[in-house]
């Protein structure tokens, strides 16, 4: 078995059910109960995951002006000398 991602091995202690349910749920999507706990565990601490979005992508929307109608006045209005 090739691992390619470093991870620590812990032991956790699950009620029959649980244990039964997980176990189930592994088997019916093709993956691993280890796999199944990581993604639930990821999930419920989303929060500490973010990561920083793109700039860019973090400006769209932020400017609460609404649009010029007058679209021919914009690009041809006479330039004001400062």
């Amino acid at each position: 078995m090739v691992q390619t991602v470093c991870m620590r091995r812990i032991h956790l202690y699950l009620e029959p059910d649980l244990d039964e349910a997980l176990s189930a749920e592994a088997t019916r999507l093709g993956t691993s109960r280890s796999a199944l706990v990581r993604d639930a565990v990821r999930a419920s601490l989303e929060a500490y995951f973010d990561t920083p979005g793109d700039a860019v992508d973090e400006l769209i929307g932020g400017l609460d002006v609404d649009p010029d109608d007058d679209l021919d006045w914009v690009i041809y209005a006479p330039q004001q000398s400062p």
